[in-house]
This record gives structure tokens, C-alpha cells and sequence, in this order.
């Protein structure tokens, strides 16, 4: 990739609020730009309308790839309490129902964040409600 093409995407990240410029370093020619990521999250909503199936569809690839990813550095667990959990659960829900499964959702993720502390054992977590149709 071009170094400009580089430059232009961070300056986009940057522009939307994704990242932060928090300093500068020296560089061979010019000074470099240190930039910092804003937050660990991303909500990214489907699109609705025209393109929203196979966009879904790629968000769910990539997570299933970071998935992989996250599966290959777990590591061997000395209890129970700590064990991997994996839940799958086919359901109907209601259009009422599924505002409030993912109000449910984001106050688990807003909880799970509160936890950030130095100690203890880091975990993944990943929810995923996926309209399946009849």
C-alpha cells in the first residue's frame, strides 16, 4: 500500500473519532505521528435495504475469524469457574423481544467493561443475536 494511501486512512480514522493523535517521534525524514485507538469496542450496525444480507454476512466471517484467532491463544484452564462457555439457542422472539434482548446484551457489555482491572484472568467475550428467518 502507498504511503500516502496509509496517511489518508489514518486521517479518515482519525476525522470519525476512531483513533487519536497523542504525540510525535522522529523519523528519518520527518517527524511521525503516534496515534492511539480510541476504544476496544465497535458496534457496527447492519444496514438495512439494499446490500445489508452480504454485508452481515462479511461482519459475521470476520468475527468468526477473530473467533479462531482468539481460540488459538486460550489457554489450559485450572477450574471449573474458569472453564470456556460456549451457549448456542435457537428461539423466536418478538420484535419487542429482541429490543429488549439487545438492551440485555449491551448492559452485559457495558458490565463486562466496568470489570477492566490489573489483575485476574483475562477473558473474551463474544454475543452474537443472528436473525436466521423460518
Amino acid at each position: 500500500m502507498p504511503e500516502k494511501s496509509v496517511y489518508y486512512h489514518l486521517r479518515a480514522l482519525e476525522k470519525v473519532g476512531l483513533i487519536l493523535a497523542i504525540g510525535k517521534r522522529a523519523g528519518v525524514k520527518k517527524p511521525q505521528i503516534v496515534y492511539q485507538v480510541v476504544s476496544r469496542r465497535l458496534r457496527v450496525d447492519t444496514p438495512a435495504g439494499e446490500g445489508a444480507a452480504e454485508f452481515a454476512h462479511k461482519q459475521f466471517r470476520t468475527l468468526l475469524r477473530r473467533l479462531e484467532n482468539l481460540h488459538g491463544k486460550a489457554v489450559p484452564l485450572e477450574s471449573e469457574s474458569a472453564a470456556i462457555v460456549i451457549q448456542t439457542t435457537e428461539v423466536r422472539l418478538s420484535k419487542e423481544d429482541v429490543a429488549e434482548f439487545r438492551t440485555r446484551m449491551k448492559s452485559l457489555a457495558s458490565w463486562a467493561h466496568e470489570k477492566k482491572k490489573d489483575e485476574g484472568m483475562k477473558f473474551s467475550y463474544t454475543a452474537v443475536l443472528l436473525p436466521l428467518g423460518d
